[in-house]
């Protein structure tokens, strides 16, 4: 799949080229008062097909009405979407390779506020993270 199709399994508007400032230099972020999901302009295709995997995540969570998105900055919602992430890039390594340093960052404390570091964390301790980073 390349990042177009990815695109078009989008339950809302995705912008691949976002000229705006994203919050705290975030490269990609899903809007639910817009329904809308901006992905920076910067990266390579990876790195977008990474981050844009991430945020279909949330948009799916938010349209299946799933009870993650009750709270604002919610760690659940953060681990629906790197889980999401992970699973969007089996196949295609470089971006699962983004995803995979993504989340080894965001559990260090590197990058991301306190609810993306605890679901980081708690992600790593899955099954289903070790199976991923076999495909790495």
């Amino acid at each position: 799949m390349n990042l177009q199709e990815l695109k078009e399994t989008s339950p809302y508007p995705v912008d691949l080229d976002c000229a705006v400032s994203l919050y705290l230099g975030a490269s990609g972020r899903f809007s639910p008062v817009l329904e809308r999901i901006e992905i920076s302009k910067a990266g390579t295709p990876a790195e977008k097909f990474s981050v844009l995997s991430h945020e279909i995540g949330h948009a799916n969570c938010h349209k299946n009405g799933c009870h993650c998105t009750k709270k604002v900055q919610s760690c659940r919602g953060e681990f629906h979407a790197f889980k999401a992430g992970l699973l969007g890039c089996i196949g295609y390594k470089e971006a699962l390779q983004f995803t995979v340093l993504t989340i080894i960052e965001c559990a260090a404390g590197e990058i991301g506020e306190s609810h993306h570091i605890r679901a980081a964390k708690r992600i790593m301790m899955t099954q289903f993270w070790a199976e991923a980073c076999l495909g790495v």
